[in-house]
């Protein structure tokens, strides 16, 4: 999905909250909102000019660029969703990236490859913002980044065929969190299959009854 609006802001950073919750989708935002409290977005690499990230969806990973240019705001995103002016992966990247891009030292913080912040490890700074701990920031291993891919391929594949996902490497760090939001997403799926399960048994003993 593919979307292109007039932007008035010279920088990405400048896009808050409130600037984007009103020219945006109500229920998208909303969506986007919480894809960012439950940690599933990741920023690849980003400035004020340009953003490459993921964010885990509902059925899914989905790959994300972000761009300003010429007076436009510039999104595409792998994901199929109808959501206009921007899908809710979108949003909640840019929601990402303003709560991580705060100025320090009237600068803002560029974001590099294999450095997503982790909230949990966040400090404050002087001006009130946080910012990640170096242990946030370190690259992460190749060899974790291979076994986190190697999983997540059948792991996605077992979510949509509605199966049980297979065992998970052993990974911390920035990994970590991404495992534990796709193990999320498979207990709600279970959850839903219950409640889909115990309406129709409610529905054929009250053919039943009847």
């Amino acid at each position: 999905m593919r979307n292109k609006i007039p932007c008035s802001a010279e920088r990405l950073s400048f896009l808050d909250p409130p600037m984007i919750q009103a020219v945006v989708d109500r229920n998208a935002f909303h969506i986007g909102n919480q894809y960012l409290s439950e940690n599933r977005v990741r920023i690849v690499e980003a400035d004020d000019a340009q953003i490459s990230s993921a964010v885990i969806g509902n059925s899914g990973l989905y790959e994300q660029t972000i761009r300003l240019k010429e007076g436009h705001l510039i999104s595409k995103c792998s994901c199929s969703l109808p959501e206009e002016p921007m899908c809710r992966h979108c949003i909640a990247v840019l929601l990402e990236y303003h709560r991580w891009a705060q100025p320090r030292s009237g600068q803002p913080r560029r974001m590099k490859p294999s450095a997503a912040p982790q909230r949990a490890e966040a400090h404050p700074n002087g001006n009130g913002a946080t910012s990640p701990s170096p242990a946030s920031m370190t690259d992460l291993k190749l060899g974790e980044v291979m076994a986190f891919v190697e999983w997540l391929q059948p792991a996605i594949k077992a979510l949509e065929r509605g199966q049980p996902l297979p065992d998970s490497p052993e990974l911390r760090g920035d990994l970590a969190p991404w495992i534990q939001a796709i193990r999320n997403l498979e207990e709600r799926r279970r959850e839903s299959e219950e409640v889909r399960i115990n309406l129709e048994s409610d529905m054929r003993d009250r053919e039943a009854y009847v």
